[in-house]
């Protein structure tokens, strides 16, 4: 029912309601406010100026929050029925819903500046019209639920316990001496001249470690005085360093290469320039030999040698034995050996650089296994030792199944054998020689019969093998 002012209870009642949202969005902006500044407070240290300003900014908007809650109050709840645009009131207390803490700002004179708590009232309209906002009305009480510890296990944790590579090991430096039917005699005579010495056979020669290099050097010298056969087996610290430089021409001087690398403070044994022996050219490689003293790893910086730009790179040793180009045997190299020469060409008791045969010879005998056809040096021969790295890998057994190891109780089935890929042995090198030789044999047939590559062509036509062993018969016929 409308009064003669206008004013009527419905408008003043939406009045109330538009305030109480004002006021209630601005308790909403200094709750975010506070939840800020109390995060900065937690992660900033107590003595920093920083905190010291966070706190004061908080104790600034609990104080606006806490007086806002205040007007809202004494505004009393909205009036209209089945509103649900507010808060709580009981929401709204003077305890801060963010921090869980009292907010009791003081004063300068001591006394607090919270607002005194509003009285109750019995007003039923305020009773039966309370209104619970939707995100509170949503909440379901969640109730702690003691779950118990979930036991997982981890397959692959054993490779965490995979112990790192070991290092290479350093050898001392020790001399292989060649046996004779006296070298009893001779043993004894190094053991009472120098104790301490060890002996002991290795690969078909005895091997000596003396205590020290200057016993060392006094049983060389011994042994070159009876002229016995040896080879030097150096220490791992004393072999020489071996790097490949890339970048220049195969026609560059040595020496002048040689020069700048001592410049830059490298002591170099030897330099040669690469080859590509199956197509008989140079290539712009050099292969260097630098000893093991100073910064000598610093070569891999080097950038620069006579003015060009070149690349230095570790040497990637072939997993072949190394030929001696002295006694022509393995595993050792010829400036430490101290056995008597042998020609791979004549098999003569001199180097093979002072042979007399210079030409080329047209059925060689190998010195090492005596088969015609080759020189000692050839990588096909039978006495060429074949150097094989051991595999780490296991035929027929998965990754997944090596790292679960021990953790599977069942046995595995007999089919899982047979889904693993076997690795086949490879063929012999003598197997592959004779392929050679047969696939020669069967050239030098179709040289002789020629007509046969016709007759293969029309065997592709014939319907049964009687008619394809006519078409040959009658190509060989034609000859």
């Amino acid at each position: 029912m409308e009064t003669g002012t206008g004013y009527s209870p419905g408008s003043a009642n939406s009045v109330l309601c538009s305030n109480n949202q004002e006021i209630e969005k601005l308790i909403r902006l200094f709750e975010q406010r506070i939840a800020s500044e109390l995060k900065k407070t937690e992660e900033l240290p107590p003595s920093s100026n920083e905190y010291a300003s966070a706190k004061t900014q908080l104790a600034h908007f609990q104080e606006h929050r806490l007086s806002q809650i205040q007007i809202l109050k004494e505004m009393g709840i909205c009036r209209i029925p089945g509103c649900n645009k507010h808060l709580v009131l009981e929401e709204l207390s003077d305890t801060d819903a963010v921090s869980g803490t009292d907010v009791d700002p003081v004063q300068s004179d001591g006394k607090s500046k919270r607002p005194p708590t509003p009285p109750a009232t019995n007003d039923k309209m305020e009773v039966d019209f309370q209104v619970v906002s939707p995100r509170r009305a949503a909440r379901r009480p969640s109730q702690a639920v003691n779950t118990l510890p979930i036991t997982t296990a981890n397959r692959f944790e054993k490779l965490d316990d995979t112990p790192a590579p070991r290092e290479s090991r350093e050898f001392p430096a020790t001399i292989n001496l060649k046996p004779r039917d006296n070298y009893s005699s001779l043993l004894k005579e190094i053991s009472e001249k120098f104790p301490g010495t060890t002996n002991k056979f290795l690969y078909g020669y005895i091997n000596i470690q003396a205590v020290s290099d200057e016993n060392r050097l006094q049983i060389m010298q011994l042994l070159v005085e009876k002229k016995e056969e040896f080879i030097l087996l150096e220490a791992t610290k004393d072999r020489p360093l071996k790097v490949v430089l890339k970048g220049l021409q195969a026609s560059t001087d040595t020496t002048a290469i040689i020069e700048d690398l001592r410049d830059k403070g490298f002591t170099i044994n030897r330099i040669s320039p690469m080859r590509n022996y199956k197509m008989q050219k140079p290539l712009d490689m050099f292969l260097i030999e630098t000893k093991k003293v100073g910064n000598y790893q610093n070569i891999y910086n080097v950038k620069e040698i006579g003015y060009v730009v070149v690349k230095i790179e570790p040497y990637r040793k072939k997993n072949k034995a190394t030929i001696c180009f002295n006694c022509s045997g393995f595993h050792h190299s010829a400036r430490n050996c101290h056995q008597k020469p042998r020609c791979i060409k004549c098999n003569g008791e001199h180097p093979t650089r002072e042979c007399k045969i210079t030409e080329k010879i047209e059925n060689p005998v190998c010195i090492n296994c005596g088969e015609k056809g080759h020189l000692a040096a050839w990588r096909g021969c039978k006495a060429l030792p074949v150097l094989r790295k051991p595999s780490i890998r296991i035929p027929g057994k998965s990754f997944a199944e090596a790292a679960s190891q021990g953790l599977r109780k069942d046995p595995p089935s007999a089919t899982h054998g047979k889904t693993g890929t076997s690795q086949e042995p490879l063929p012999e090198i003598s197997d592959i020689k004779e392929t050679l030789l047969a696939l020669k044999e069967l050239k030098e047939f179709l040289q002789e019969f020629p007509t046969l590559l016709e007759a293969a062509k029309k065997c592709k036509a014939a319907r049964s093998r009687e008619e394809k062993l006519l078409i040959v018969l009658n190509a060989l016929t034609e000859k």
